[in-house]
């Protein structure tokens, strides 16, 4: 439906476009073609750029493709009244109309990007120049200028940043902060104000909320602490200890506990005479626990004593800070899915999938044409014609078998790719009754014969338990495989199949027949990088934001393919702000094969507006260090400026003597694209 869409709209343009525009016309017997993929590049750097041409790379589904754009090419950008090809974001989806490699038409794929969300983390850096590192519990970090004044922060405050994306360029802006403890003062006050009205029912509340922030707060405090440099380690744990004062203090005013802490990880020592618990989490120091008759433990909803406990279990451990107690144990049955890598994993699922009984066959094969096969949906009825490659596998009751007018009146569920209509698995149905389909990823998955062994997220995003036996068939790519060769983030397809609904056989969650996976492929990811860490064995950790502002960490090492502009650069060559037109990673190790980066499309400077040139539209700002920057606004397309909440400024607010806290700039014209100053000291706010 999407494809057929574009290829209307690409035909409208070029009905609709000028017949006057010049150098847009092709010779009529050239063919014109339509072409679809992402933008990986575009250049005006070749010998035909002086006849204002630019050549435009594209990511199809048969490979890199490269056409050319004039200037009587039509162009249509969502949102844009009359765009340019400097208008096409690297790493947007293009439907394209060309002929003779020249690009007619031009039509943006549209999409949904996000322009802020809330992260909350752990800060790390206070810069000279305002910009704000911060990193959460989960490595990911933002180094990004700030709108409000960060001189009130110091490295270890826990803070919950607003952050701003510009939409053209993936800049972020930090525009509001948050601080933990802040929030510690109006939790104080709710308290207060809830004992003076004598409503228990809201103290209990805010009991509780008091005991869970301070938690989240010293965990993620704990693990910043443990992961960072014996050079930095001081100035960290005496935020940590003033943090954790704070929250003694205020914990042990209203009755809500004693400030705690949580370690999740695999249990690596268990001393019984000394009830001492090891637990090691993933990438920090093993952290010892005690345990007491007051540690409540348990596993799947049970109470279980300490001597139930066994190396390698995964728990999840709070503990008192002060005396290292564990006030509760929580035994997890396996390994789970980092929800993060499951939402990416989600969009590589079965690609299509349709369950129904085959209504037609085509052995036709004159003309090097392939074998087909029609099947009709049960659900909408639709009906869909697959191509039969010699790869595609062919079940019937779980057992091979080949293309023949037997499987006719068959109902089969059968997985193919959506763009060629390629056959990937065909599987009968034999037996399976009424259960609807089961696709999405391993959650979670236990090797032992219990109830409820195995979840699987589905492409929902719902999580479903299941019961694995040991009759349960396991096949990956269509082949029978040991359930040892299971792993978190397989892809379950559709033609997985429950045996036994829950409870029949006094199980807890639903039998599995069939359990049909398909390794998870490397994952594709665009955005721009935003904050660069240092990892194990020389390797970084690099975080991306995309145009939707999700974040995804990956692992650059040296034998990650990493290229700018045709040249490899290395692990060494990534910085802040370049962008990701193109890169594959593997969702759960994170670790990257390749990524291809262009520079950043805008720079940063912040500082002291020393001179204001009305007659140019320009503005001189001298930073801290370093030469003065000349910035030009243009009257045409002005930039966003804006100073504490007031936004919407012109360039006739601005004067000698403003603050820039960050201004936004193209390196390549000194054009601003956003300036945000800071507050004035003569305005009353």
């Amino acid at each position: 439906m999407l494809r057929l869409g574009f290829i209307a709209l690409i035909l409208g343009l070029a009905l609709i476009a000028p017949t006057g525009i010049a150098g847009a016309a092709v010779p009529r017997q050239s063919p014109q073609t339509g072409i679809f993929g992402e933008v990986v590049g575009i250049t005006g750097d070749h010998p035909r750029a002086s006849a204002g041409e630019i050549d435009i790379t594209l990511d199809t589904r048969n490979g890199p493709l490269e056409i050319t754009a004039n200037p009587g090419t039509a162009i249509r950008v969502p949102g844009l009244e009359q765009p340019t090809v400097d208008d096409i974001p690297l790493g947007s989806a293009v439907a394209v109309l060309a002929a003779n490699g020249q690009a007619v038409s031009i039509l943006v794929k549209p999409v949904q990007p996000v322009r802020s969300r809330h992260f909350t983390g752990i800060v790390t850096g206070v810069g000279e120049d305002g910009v704000v590192d911060i990193q959460d519990a989960n490595g990911r970090k933002i180094s990004s200028p700030s709108a409000s004044d960060p001189s009130i922060l110091k490295p270890g405050d826990l803070v919950t940043a607003v952050l701003e994306q510009d939409l053209s360029t993936g800049s972020l802006l930090i525009t509001g902060l948050d601080r933990a403890l802040d929030n510690l003062k109006r939790i104080e006050a709710a308290l207060e104000r809830a004992e003076k009205t004598q409503a228990a029912g809201k103290l209990s509340v805010l009991r509780q909320r008091l005991n869970e922030n301070a938690n989240h707060h010293l965990t993620l405090a704990q693990d910043v602490l443990a992961g960072t440099d014996s050079s930095r380690h001081s100035q960290y744990q005496e935020r940590l200890t003033g943090a954790q004062n704070a929250y003694a203090r205020g914990m042990s005013r209203f009755g809500a506990g004693k400030p705690s802490a949580t370690v999740s990880g695999i249990v690596t020592s268990i001393d019984l005479e000394r009830k001492l618990l090891t637990v090691q989490p993933s990438r920090l120091p093993a952290l010892q626990v005690i345990i007491d008759g007051a540690t409540a433990i348990r596993f799947q909803g049970t109470d279980i004593p300490f001597s139930r406990l066994d190396l390698a279990n995964r728990v999840q451990a709070r503990y008192n800070l002060e005396s290292r107690t564990a006030s509760r144990v929580l035994v997890s049955a396996g390994a789970t899915l980092d929800k993060t890598a499951a939402q990416e994993l989600l969009t590589t699922v079965d690609p299509g999938a349709v369950n129904g009984p085959i209504i037609q066959l085509d052995f036709d094969t004159s003309y090097d044409a392939l074998p087909r096969i029609t099947i009709r949906d049960s659900a909408s009825q639709a009906t869909v014609t697959l191509n039969v490659l010699p790869q595609s596998v062919l079940l019937v009751d779980g057992s091979p078998t080949s293309l023949d007018k037997e499987l006719l009146d068959t109902k089969v569920t059968a997985i193919f790719q959506p763009d060629s209509l390629e056959l990937i698995e065909l599987d009968s149905q034999a037996g399976v009754g009424d259960s609807p389909p089961v696709r999405g990823v391993i959650h979670r998955f236990v090797a032992k014969a219990l109830p409820g062994n195995l979840s699987i997220m589905t492409k929902d995003g719902k999580i479903r338990s299941f019961t694995r036996t040991g009759e349960t068939v396991v096949r990956r790519d269509g082949r029978r495989v040991s359930i040892n060769e299971v792993r978190l983030g397989d892809l379950v397809r559709a033609n997985t199949r429950i045996l036994e609904a829950a409870g029949a056989t006094g199980n807890a969650a639903p039998v599995l027949e069939v359990l049909s996976l398909s390794s998870p492929p490397p994952a594709s990811i665009k955005g721009v990088i935003a904050g660069i860490t240092s990892a194990d064995q020389g390797s970084i950790r690099v975080t991306i934001t995309t145009n939707k502002l999700d974040m995804v960490v990956i692992l650059v090492n040296a034998e990650t393919q990493v290229v700018q502009r045709g040249k490899s650069i290395g692990a060494g060559g990534l910085s802040l702000g370049q962008r990701v037109v193109n890169g594959a990673y593997h969702p759960i190790t994170g670790k990257t094969d390749r990524l291809t980066v262009q520079p950043a499309r805008t720079a940063r400077i912040s500082g002291e507006i020393t001179l204001v040139e009305e007659y140019l539209s320009a503005v001189t700002i001298q930073p801290r260090r370093g030469d003065p920057v000349i910035l030009l606004f243009p009257k045409a397309d002005p930039p966003a400026i804006s100073r504490k909440n007031k936004r919407g400024l012109k360039f006739s607010d601005l004067k000698t003597g403003d603050r820039v806290r960050a201004a936004f700039y193209d390196p390549a014209t000194n054009r601003a694209l956003r300036l945000v100053l800071a507050p004035d000291p003569d305005l009353d706010y």
